[in-house]
């Protein structure tokens, strides 16, 4: 058995207790870094450094996905040593339907994808069709994972922000308020979609939605004392203040990942600078130029962009890049950024670290 299939072995054990729950933390006693089979390069000044090897995840060979949608990344620590996890939504050979995918890895490279794989799909309501903007969170507190995403349903004029929780990660559960949080289709509503979702130990979970404002959509900060709509507050202010003079996220945000690191809270976002028409439906628009970019708070609430930004990683021009994923471990920050790669002629997802207390790269 290969060393990605015995951590497979480990994960699929937690769901059945043969591993103490208190085996799986957020303390790495081996930094992710260390285990990979590439380096990282620097990018000339700046605060960041590039995986060798990217992309570290493009999709999986399984005979019930026919594309992937949307991935969520996230790294754990069992039994001191980091397991590589990725959850996915599909969409699925024969039905016009999605699935969720799960798989581990230990090296970042290499996924084994669990055997029971869908491990969750849509009961064929509100969310029925699809599912985007996969987002993943651990909560601490009550020791289980919660996925957010963007559910629809077009033929029945459905569309919504989602939300699963499992506590072993394969086996996922609707809250018992249901799993829409926000009907992005009610009257009145002038939301666009869900931008992240995490949680804090002193705060709880925290999102952040995209809603009309300015001529774009942009992000507004959501907290919540529980998994259900009527526990979600949005905060009335952007997020981030509109300027003209900030062109790559001038018409908004198409993804949030949020961490703190020491005293300071970090947003890495998916700006866009505009709007062109859809093809195939020219009653239809999609965001257009889309980039990375970084923002600093004391607070988690208002929010200063990084005068550095956009952050040049792009592949494309114009920008292509789609969910973020990002993750605080050992005084750096671990960044999943999914991107279009032209020399694979798909979309993939690249590694990236975060290194904002070292000084700028030569």
């Amino acid at each position: 058995m290969t060393l990605a299939r015995s951590v497979a072995f480990l994960i699929g054990a937690l769901a059945v207790g043969c591993v103490s729950e208190n085996e799986v933390r957020d303390d790495f006693e081996v930094d992710p870094v260390d285990i990979l089979p590439c380096g990282f390069t620097p990018i000339s000044g700046t605060h960041w450094s590039i995986y060798d090897c990217n992309p570290v995840f493009t999709g999986t060979d399984e005979p019930w996905v026919e594309d992937i949608i949307s991935v969520a990344f996230r790294t754990e620590s069992v039994f001191g040593h980091p397991v590589f996890q990725v959850w996915y939504s599909a969409a699925m050979k024969g039905y016009q339907s999605w699935g969720l995918g799960y798989a581990v890895s230990d090296d970042g490279i290499e996924w084994a994808t669990h055997a029971d794989n869908p491990v969750y799909g849509p009961t064929f309501g509100w969310d029925a069709q699809r599912a985007t903007a996969l987002t993943v969170a651990w909560n601490a507190a009550e020791g289980e994972y919660a996925i957010t995403y963007q559910g629809s349903d077009l033929p029945n004029d459905s569309l919504g922000m989602g939300v699963i929780t499992s506590t072993n990660g394969v086996a996922w559960r609707e809250p018992p308020a249901g799993s829409r949080l926000i009907d992005l289709t009610a009257a009145g509503n002038y939301y666009c979609w869900p931008l992240g979702f995490t949680w804090q130990p002193d705060e709880g979970y925290i999102g952040y939605i995209a809603a009309n404002a300015s001529n774009g959509c942009h992000a507004f900060r959501f907290d919540a004392d529980a998994l259900a709509p009527d526990a979600i507050n949005v905060r009335p202010r952007q997020a981030l203040e509109t300027r003209s003079n900030t062109r790559y996220d001038a018409a908004g945000a198409t993804s949030v990942a949020t961490v703190v690191l020491g005293e300071t809270h970090y947003m890495f976002y998916t700006g866009f600078s505009g709007w062109v028409p859809v093809k195939t439906n020219p009653n239809f628009r999609r965001t257009n130029d889309t980039t990375l970019a970084v923002a600093t708070s004391e607070t988690g609430v208002r929010w200063t962009r990084d005068e550095d930004n956009p952050v040049p990683i792009s592949l494309n021009e114009p920008g292509r890049v789609g969910t973020i994923g990002a993750q605080a471990i050992n005084g750096r920050v671990h960044v999943w950024v999914t991107d279009f790669y032209p020399d694979l002629k798909q979309k993939g997802v690249g590694y990236f670290l975060y290194e904002p207390d070292s000084d700028a790269h030569p």
